[in-house]
């Protein structure tokens, strides 16, 4: 049905156009043919064309930019061509017309083509428009719509509209346009290729257009008063106007755009590494798959041109995987370096070694070697056993900053939690007591809880945890990557005991991951969610609350997925409230438009100030009778009376005040409970 309006709409339009030309050919000889009706046939024409194409983009699957920037430039190109072929054509009219009526034939000719070209590039750009369209995009784009068609009607010269109604046309018409210019979150989902190429596209396209529109301003007249000439044709003019101000616009904001472009990609490919590693877990790979994936990702990402990754079996380490490099020359590094020594003396403070210059430390003499700053990053199992080391080269000094520094520690981090995964798995198979399979498992989640926060004359911290089950799915972290700073998140992963613990581990790989990179709130959620819906089956999904403060700025952001709401006591204002904020769960939207939940908030730091982050496991423990829940009013009463004691003391009178109404804190829920309070920022 949508192919047959199509073709309707396309051969009334094409037999109006025709007729329109052998009309101006022969008015002087037929009395019904008038100025009037060759403006009408041609306005139909004009207006069926544009619902032809209408009919036939709205529901063209085409969305690859450079098919649709070649098609607009494929039909500029042959409307530019006639325009500039037009003293040619006359010149070829002369031979069948008389040279006014060949005049107006080409006329026609001409601004048919140019009706055609931005007809053609307002459609293709409506697929642009509508990429994650919304309500609001549809019916604006149907209210400019309808004010294109009624301007096509308009345009005709002999109805003699006033002046004041196609001036009204064409204002509401960019107005309403105004909006959809906006529209160009196709650019972030283009690679960098692709954006370069859509530049030169958009160059091509907007060169195009405005040597079309220059020569419709310099005709004046079109086909001798037919339809109004440019300078006051509403329809030309909305739809030379709106196209064009679109092309120029979403070519300047794709050059802004490629600046940031590469740091977008790489963190793409960052996301993308972290995914591999869960992926890698979940396939039940072997170890040495494992550390050979691992060192593949590390190598990739810090763009080095040379490594190798060496596996300890018993007490000698092994190489089992090199790339670019010769065992004659790993081993001369090695002893150079005095690889051995560095990995005995190993301690929590020097977690990778690093040699910037190896000229200078004299391993190599030559300075054109291809090996001239070198990175090793021993990794140990939680029992301090050195499982493997990476070890990175690159052909000049000083090849490592510290932004690939942390995204390899946090890529060795994961794949550590992997390891203890696996171990855990694997203990729990083959152990043949239930109890003490769930033994291991508790021992392992308490080990990924931090028992000891680092002391600070900014602020202290209390904690508390404890699992319905013997593991469960409750999560606090925290990361200091700065004296001043401090990042602080609490989640609760859905579901209850291994499988909820086994999720909650893969939670904390992901922020301590993602923590050094030093991300905003938003893009911290962005990303994660990125992560746990590759990580999580379906039915899963994880709550979380997170919080980066600035001890020295006096301020704090956060943000809220779908977790319990912080309550927060203000020193200033002696008042205690809960903070809340929009949010959704990580892995219930498993798409990019998962962003337009997220809401970051900001708030003043002040000294005396309490925050405190829990689970729902706090607020729904239930009394013995189980009629009644602890509640969040009991919570905030609770904070009000003892706000003024240290973090540990208000802790502690939270749990005690808990515990009495749920009979001994007998519960059925995971809970957690983080109590932060603020010292000193001077």
């Amino acid at each position: 049905m949508i192919a047959k309006r199509y073709k309707i709409y396309l051969f009334i339009s094409i037999i109006c156009f025709l007729l329109t030309l052998v009309g101006v050919s022969v008015q002087e000889h037929l009395w019904f043919v008038n100025p009037l009706t060759l403006g009408g046939l041609f306005g139909i024409s004009i207006l069926t064309h544009f619902l032809s194409m209408n009919e036939y983009y709205r529901y063209a699957t085409i969305f690859n930019v450079e098919r649709l920037f070649t098609r607009i430039i494929i039909v500029g190109m042959v409307s530019l061509g006639l325009i500039i072929s037009e003293p040619l054509l006359l010149y070829f009219g002369v031979f069948e017309l008389e040279n006014t009526k060949s005049s107006q034939v080409i006329d026609l000719v001409v601004i048919g083509a140019t009706f055609v070209y931005f007809l053609v590039s307002i459609m293709l750009y409506r697929k642009l428009i509508f990429h994650r369209k919304d309500n609001m995009v549809i019916r604006q784009w149907g209210l400019f719509i309808i004010i294109l068609m009624l301007s096509a009607i308009a345009m005709i010269e002999h109805l003699h509209l006033p002046e004041i109604v196609w001036k009204v046309m064409v204002i509401a018409g960019f107005l309403v346009f105004f909006p959809l210019l906006f529209r160009i979150k196709w650019i972030a989902d283009l690679k960098m290729r692709v954006k370069w190429l859509s530049v030169f596209f958009l160059l091509t396209i907007n060169l195009i257009s405005l040597a079309v529109i220059q020569k419709m301003i310099g005709m004046g007249s079109i086909a001798d008063g037919l339809i109004s000439p440019f300078y006051c044709n509403p329809f030309l003019l909305l739809l030379s106007g709106s196209a064009t101000a679109y092309g120029l616009l979403s070519m300047f904001a794709l050059v802004f755009n490629l600046p940031i472009s590469s740091v977008i990609e790489e963190q793409n490919t960052e996301i993308r590494s972290y995914q591999e590693m869960s992926q890698a877990l979940q396939n039940r790979e072997s170890e040495e798959q494992i550390f050979e994936r691992l060192f593949n990702i590390c190598y990739k990402n810090t763009q080095s041109n040379a490594g190798w990754l060496m596996l300890q079996y018993e007490t000698v380490p092994q190489t089992v995987h090199t790339s670019n490099i010769y065992q004659e020359q790993i081993e001369l590094i090695n002893a150079k370096i005095g690889f051995h020594d560095l990995l005995q003396a190993k301690s929590d403070e020097k977690p990778y070694y690093y040699f910037p210059d190896l000229i200078k430390a004299k391993v190599f003499t030559d300075k054109q070697s291809l090996f001239q700053s070198l990175i090793i990053f021993p990794i140990f199992d939680k029992n301090e056993q050195l499982l493997a080391t990476i070890s990175l080269v690159k052909p000049f000094p000083e090849g490592f900053d510290e932004y690939m520094i942390n995204m390899v520690r946090g890529y060795i981090d994961q794949s550590k939690l992997a390891f203890e995964n696996i171990q855990l798995l694997q203990e729990t198979i083959e152990s043949a007591r239930y109890k003490e399979e769930l033994q291991i498992a508790q021992k392992v989640q308490a080990d990924l809880m931090p028992q000891n926060f680092p002391e600070s004359d900014y602020f202290e911290i209390a904690v508390f945890h404890e699992s319905a089950k013997e593991v469960g799915g409750d999560y606090y972290d925290f990361n200091q990557r700065k004296k001043d700073q401090l990042a602080i998140v609490i989640g609760d992963v859905s579901g209850k005991g291994t499988s909820a613990a086994f999720h909650m581990a893969q939670m904390k790989g992901i922020f301590q991951s993602l923590i050094q990179i030093s991300i905003t709130p938003n893009h911290f959620l962005t990303m994660a969610n990125r992560a746990i819906s590759n990580c999580l089956e379906k039915k899963r999904f994880i709550t979380l609350f997170y919080i980066m403060l600035n001890f020295s700025e006096r301020k704090f952001q956060y943000s809220r997925a779908g977790h319990c709401p912080m309550l927060y006591f203000d020193f200033n204002t002696q008042s205690v409230d809960y903070l809340a904020g929009e949010g959704m769960g990580l892995g219930i939207i498993r798409n990019d438009s998962y962003r337009n939940f997220i809401e970051v908030k900001e708030r003043v730091l002040n000294e005396g100030d309490v925050i405190v982050l829990y689970t729902d496991g706090l607020v729904e423990g239930r009394s013995s009778d189980e009629n009644e829940q602890y509640g969040y009013q009991r919570l905030k009463k609770c904070v009000e009376v003892h706000n003024q004691r240290s973090a540990e003391a208000i802790k502690n009178a939270i749990l005690n005040d808990f515990k009495g109404f749920t009979d001994s804190g007998l519960h059925k829920d995971d809970t957690a409970v983080l109590v932060l309070k603020v010292k000193n920022l001077d």
